[in-house]
């Protein structure tokens, strides 16, 4: 799924929830076989991407198994490297990782089999491997109200970066001839007051994802931080551990100019309300 490399420790607990929540490239191969149509690699310098990308599959018994993982290129490096699975509700998510060290659009291709080993399907995606820059290559202007700030996404051509942004305003997308935007989606925190049984409030937040009309008016996250435990226990007022600044991130769903369907993103940095 996807990075940003500045404000490294405050974002290693968002992106975690954001590769669980996100489900713009997701889709149903088989009934029972779920994962990404798309799959996008952002190189971080001209050597190489990152490191140990997940490519995840989602099947509905802990029966069924990845295997034989391969790609249309020698570029693009693949291997089975994790199994999961949730005895609970009987389902299975399996990995594979991904490497490349070579811009280009690959065909990752991969096996569904039982137990015993026994052929069940054979699975595939279109993999592309790009820079941060290629990322925005077919985006006209993101602009804040009135302003501009598509060159501020990216610190680099191989390094997103955090805008700053001082108050809500309208968010507008304009995409380059050729290009087509087909939906947004925000995934912000909003935050919540809570009773405790002393007398006193707690403050949690709660993340969520939803649509965003282009143009409409950007709401911001409120709050960045993590659950105390006391706070849990619902029986003593603790001050809520949050940051001075919250994140924001917006997804942008597009066709680029080869008719496949992709996600970028930008994240906003606020005060906390």
């Amino acid at each position: 799924m996807r990075r940003v490399l500045c404000h490294i420790g405050k974002f290693i607990f968002l992106s975690f929830m954001l590769l669980m929540l996100s489900s713009a490239g997701s889709i149903t191969a088989k009934a029972s076989i779920e994962y990404d149509k798309v799959a996008e690699l952002e190189l971080i310098n001209k050597k190489f991407t990152e490191v140990g990308y997940n490519f995840n599959v989602q099947m509905d018994s802990n029966c069924k198994h990845l295997s034989n993982a391969r790609t249309s290129s020698k570029s693009l490096k693949a291997k089975i490297a994790d199994h999961n699975k949730n005895y609970g509700t009987g389902s299975n998510m399996e990995t594979i990782q991904l490497f490349s060290k070579k811009k280009g659009t690959y065909e990752l291709c991969f096996d569904i089999v039982d137990d015993d080993g026994k052929f069940l399907s054979t699975e595939s995606a279109t993999v592309i491997v790009c820079s941060t820059k290629d990322t925005f290559k077919g985006f006209k202007s993101i602009k804040l109200g009135r302003k501009n700030i598509l060159k501020k996404c990216m610190k680099n051509a191989y390094t997103r970066q955090v805008v700053f942004i001082n108050k809500e305003a309208p968010l507008t997308v304009k995409m380059k001839k050729g290009y087509k935007l087909l939906g947004m989606s925000l995934w912000r925190s909003v935050k919540t007051e809570r009773q405790l049984r002393d007398g006193g409030t707690a403050y949690d937040l709660r993340y969520f994802s939803e649509e965003f009309e282009n143009g409409s008016m950007l709401r911001l996250s409120e709050g960045y931080g993590f659950f105390s435990y006391n706070i849990q226990s619902s029986y003593k007022s603790v001050q809520y551990n949050n940051s001075l600044f919250a994140y924001t991130y917006v997804y942008l769903d597009y066709l680029d100019n080869r008719g496949i369907k992709r996600t970028n993103y930008i994240v906003l940095e606020s005060r906390t309300k």
